[in-house]
């Protein structure tokens, strides 16, 4: 009786070329979120308005009632001097199937306008009306929209 070495299958790791295809994936849907976001930024240029990108180091959805939309920045600003939260249209992305893209402007009293791009899964139960910011030193900032106005 001969023994054969029996290699364990392990699930959810994509190795070789599967993985190199979730990276190239990922490539193209970051560069299609910093076209998304640059172009919002042209487009106050001419109103006088100078958005600032914030860099986002990460995302979460915070499970419960209601849903939470985690980000953390690499900055060390304080998200408590937010004093309103303003959404883009929200946009199918076309390279992450079940998942919507935003551009979302901070307002701070006294300094220009902050922009981040925001990508989550498609969920209509994520009104985008609960956010956690939070900066590299780890501060969080709860803020919650009230209402919605169109412009």
């Amino acid at each position: 009786m001969s023994k054969e070495s029996v290699e364990p299958e392990v699930s959810g790791t994509p190795e070789g070329d599967e993985l190199d295809r979730l990276l190239e994936h990922d490539k193209a849907t970051t560069e299609w979120m910093k076209q998304q976001c640059s172009a919002e930024i042209e487009s106050f240029k001419p109103k006088r308005i100078n958005l600032i990108p914030l860099k986002v180091r990460n995302t979460s959805i915070l499970q419960g009632k209601p849903l939470v939309n985690r980000v953390e920045f690499n900055t060390g600003f304080d998200f408590e001097k937010v004093t309103q939260i303003l959404t883009g249209k929200p946009q199918p992305c076309p390279t992450k199937k079940g998942f919507v893209y935003i551009n979302v402007i901070l307002m701070v009293d006294g300094l220009s306008p902050f922009i981040f791009p925001y990508l989550f899964k498609d969920d209509p139960k994520n009104a985008l009306t609960h956010w956690l910011f939070i900066n590299n030193k780890l501060e969080r900032a709860q803020h919650v929209v009230d209402s919605f106005t169109q412009l």
